[in-house]
């Protein structure tokens, strides 16, 4: 779904940051980072007569702050990213921000709360399987529809807020956007929703042998006219579109298990209906430099109505991870996507490359 202008008002417990941002303190109240990452390498489709596909990745964020006190901050954060190329979104946030140690308000276009107390699966990879994930993206043939566990990409003209209960390891926040009219589709008249409703909440256990963490969120969409409010699937025209999500990972030394799953149901839909079911789990083990990560997706989608032939699919993939410094790793992924709907009924892949993150 395009992403509009938000106003939001959070009240947070933590929050979390780039780990190695460039930071540059300009007087004692005055500072500013940048983070981000880019990879490049490539992709090869095993059962495809194709040649190997180039692939590459960004993403890149500024942040400036300013301490009014001791606890009072303000501040505003711009940010792209490679997803945003080729739309009517040149920048993925672009925001202000006032900031406490228990509340924190947001103006301007940034994501849902939904999608920011979202959980995916553990990978060590770089395809961002989780998300906006580039394996569908060089893999699905064209008009199939599928789902990622991530919460709705709609970040729209909002008010958003975020109550946090006494705990201090507990975020909970609440948002709303009213909707808005896009004329950008060709061939249609207008994509819009009448407002957008977002519930969020997350816990974390930070200490002992093992660690965890879990959330849960739950986003209405009013009146859905040709919306998609996943990367990867069709638009759908409905009464509404409700959406439920939920994550967990657990830590255990170098151990980290995941699980992370979706929901979504279209109320009275007009045409083929993109609802369904989304399930990932995942488990990385860390060695030294060494990282290594097994994932695995199911997907139902049209399991509510059936409208949608041939609609699961399954994706499983490991990943090893070379860290060379804080900055530069090398990384490779293996994997395959399979079910009836796949133009070879599944397509192995090989895919590696190099990343710089900071």
């Amino acid at each position: 779904m395009k992403k509009k202008l938000i106003c939001g008002l959070i009240f947070v417990g933590g929050f979390i940051g780039a780990a190695d941002a460039f930071d540059y303190q300009y007087s004692d109240k005055l500072k500013f980072n940048l983070s981000g990452y880019g990879m490049v390498g490539g992709m090869d489709v095993l059962n495809y007569d194709r040649q190997t596909d180039f692939i590459y990745d960004w993403q890149i964020a500024g942040r400036a702050e300013y301490d009014i006190n001791s606890d009072w901050k303000v501040g505003a954060i711009i940010g792209g990213k490679e997803l945003n190329k080729g739309t009517n979104n040149y920048f993925s946030d672009v925001s202000g921000f006032v900031q406490a140690p228990w509340f924190r308000a947001e103006v301007g276009l940034t994501s849902s709360i939904a999608k920011k107390l979202w959980l995916g699966v553990p990978d060590v990879g770089a395809l961002r399987i989780n998300q906006e994930s580039m394996v569908y993206k060089n893999l699905l043939p064209d008009g199939m529809s599928t789902m990622t566990t991530t919460a709705p990409v709609t970040a729209s003209t909002a008010v958003r807020g975020i109550l946090v209960s006494p705990p201090k390891n507990f975020q909970v926040g609440v948002s709303f956007a009213p909707g808005e009219v896009n004329e950008y589709r060709s061939g249609s008249e207008k994509n819009t929703f009448d407002y957008v409703a977002d519930l969020g909440i997350k816990y974390r256990h930070n200490y002992g042998a093992t660690k965890y963490v879990w959330s849960a969120g739950v986003t209405y969409i009013n009146n859905p006219i040709e919306v998609a409010s996943d990367d990867y699937s069709l638009n759908v025209t409905a009464d509404s579109r409700t959406e439920y999500n939920a994550g967990v990972n657990v830590q255990w030394k170098s151990y980290v298990l995941g699980f992370s799953g979706k929901i979504v149901y279209d109320l009275n839909p007009i045409g083929l209906n993109t609802d369904g079911l989304v399930l990932g789990a995942g488990l990385s083990y860390d060695i030294l430099n060494w990282s290594f990560s097994g994932s695995y997706f199911y997907t139902d989608t049209s399991l509510f109505d059936g409208s949608i032939q041939d609609p699961i699919l399954n994706t499983a993939l490991v990943s090893i991870r070379y860290k060379y410094d804080k900055y530069w790793d090398l990384w490779m992924s293996v994997g395959d996507v399979f079910g009836a709907g796949m133009m070879y009924d599944n397509a192995a892949f090989v895919s590696g490359g190099l990343r710089f993150r900071f």
